[in-house]
């Protein structure tokens, strides 16, 4: 990850946790305002222990989240770099198969069989497909 991208994740994280706490903020002002005066100190302790809680909760929802869009995210790239891969492939086999007509109507039928494209291993030659090269690559 580029360093931007980890000062953008630092002042995204530190922003959630400032809204977290303002939310929080907001919520014991009105519990505050619902009690009125009436309580005691006891009540106050229980209401800070309440809101703590409540704030790390929802802190750990949050970074949980963020985890599970993360994985998201990478999967997302897996399958796109599949799915040009499979692009690629098929790409890769018309253009052999096209090569190898077209030496085959010049007379060159040799040549013609080695440039077509490989029936077990997509995106080579039929000649590269059964190299020594190739399975030492494979």
């Amino acid at each position: 990850m580029s360093s931007e991208g980890v000062v953008a994740r630092r002042k995204s994280s530190a922003s959630v946790q400032v809204a977290i706490k303002e939310h929080t903020g907001i919520i014991a002002r009105g519990i505050g305002d619902l009690l009125g005066e009436e309580t005691g100190p006891a009540t106050a302790v229980l209401l800070d222990r309440a809101l703590e809680q409540l704030e790390t909760d929802t802190l750990a929802m949050v970074q949980a989240e963020s985890v599970h869009l993360k994985d998201v995210a990478v999967e997302m790239n897996d399958l796109a770099f599949h799915d040009a891969l499979r692009q690629y492939d098929r790409t890769f086999s018309i253009a052999a198969r096209l090569a190898s007509t077209l030496l085959e109507l010049v007379g060159q039928k040799d040549i013609a069989r080695q440039v077509g494209p490989s029936e077990q291993r997509p995106g080579l030659t039929a000649a590269y497909a059964t190299s020594p090269e190739a399975n030492s690559a494979a």
